[in-house]
């Protein structure tokens, strides 16, 4: 996330276990959980699945990324 928003990308995240990313040592992001819809999908350019958590369908994820491209 950091070298991403160093070259001016923007960055948003999904995480059902933390819904605002909390300040670390090193870290400190001003960034809060995005719901994980079809039409959210829809405005990115890329998707970093990051994690395998069980709430998650990563065929969903990947059709309806690509759906509208």
């Amino acid at each position: 996330m950091e070298l991403l928003g160093e070259k001016d990308a923007h960055v948003d995240y999904n995480d059902p276990y933390i819904p605002v990313l909390p300040k670390m040592r090193k870290y400190s992001f001003n960034n809060s959980s995005v719901p994980l819809h079809a039409e959210t999908l829809a405005k990115y350019d890329a998707v970093v699945i990051a994690t395998e958590h069980a709430d998650y369908d990563p065929d969903f994820i990947l059709k309806k990324f690509k759906a509208y491209r």
